[in-house]
């Protein structure tokens, strides 16, 4: 994914590969590790913990009154309610612990040459979602909902022209966060703005009753595969919140540790030629 290597030089991801080099990260996400230990020590315990073991997702949509469950779930048809229903958390759950990332497909790399000379790559990835463009962009745009599945939080809106923006990067090993301005906001067409020194730029296109998404984010070339995997997870994380069964983020630390990470990855290098780092390293694998 674009932040995916946060230093100086290729952004937000190498500040996951080391904490020596961190300045951002590689974009990928939130540790997810505790709060799934918590959840299956949830479903085990017994009903007396019904009003008190909400996830993480449900306290933040009660920690901002005004916003609330409409803004998250309006689009997915949950309401707050029915969120908060044990069997809608133990089918979270369930959902998250059988999700598996398809084979790679639907990315392409571009290569260009910057003002300099410099070599320049440019990720596009493209997937077909089943809703329609206007879902699609408050996905995009509003922060309840970035926060279910980009690699990245939001404390503004990204609809408008013009406006400052901060993102703040999940799972950096120490915080990350850079301001930027939306350069462009055609709803619910396109997009673009800067995350750290990653060019985000994304297209909707109406297709049938959905839409085909396109982002275009630059990503140096030895860390591309990675960053083609952990978008391709965040596309598929997006596409099951916006169809009302959401699994919660899955970036950072914990994408990396994720099986499907890791095939996606040495997939997606071979198919752009490049060699696959061996990251994370197999004790952080274990850990």
């Amino acid at each position: 994914m674009p932040g995916w290597l946060s230093s100086a030089g290729s952004g937000p991801l190498t500040s996951m590969l080391s904490n020596a080099t961190s300045t951002a990260w590689i974009n990928v996400c939130m540790d997810h590790q505790h709060e799934r230990k918590q959840r299956s020590s949830d479903a085990a315990a017994p009903a007396k913990h019904k009003g008190t073991d909400e996830n993480q997702t449900d306290q933040r949509i009660r920690g901002r009154p005004g916003q609330g469950a409409a803004l998250l779930y309006g689009g997915t048809g949950l309401c707050e309610e029915d969120r908060l229903q044990p069997g809608a958390k133990e089918t979270k759950m369930t959902d998250r612990e059988q999700y598996a990332p398809g084979p790679a497909s639907g990315v392409r790399v571009q290569k260009d040459r910057g003002q300099n000379g410099e070599e320049k790559w440019t990720l596009i990835l493209v997937r077909e979602l089943r809703h329609s463009p206007e879902k699609v962009w408050q996905a995009l745009t509003d922060p309840a909902h970035l926060r279910e599945w980009a690699p990245f939080d939001a404390d503004g809106s990204l609809g408008t022209v013009g406006t400052t923006v901060k993102l703040t990067t999940v799972g950096a090993p120490v915080p990350h966060v850079t301001e930027t301005t939306v350069t462009r906001a055609d709803a619910p067409k396109a997009l673009e703005y800067k995350w750290g020194g990653f060019d985000m730029r994304w297209e909707l296109e109406a297709l049938g009753g959905g839409t085909r998404l396109t982002l275009w984010t630059n990503i140096g070339h030895g860390f591309i595969a990675m960053g083609a995997a952990g978008w391709h997870i965040c596309f598929d994380v997006l596409d099951h919140l916006l169809s009302g069964t959401p699994i919660g983020r899955i970036v950072g630390p914990e994408a990396m540790k994720f099986g499907g990470w890791q095939r996606l990855h040495a997939e997606y290098a071979k198919q752009f030629g490049v060699e696959a780092p061996n990251w994370p390293p197999k004790a952080a694998q274990e850990s």
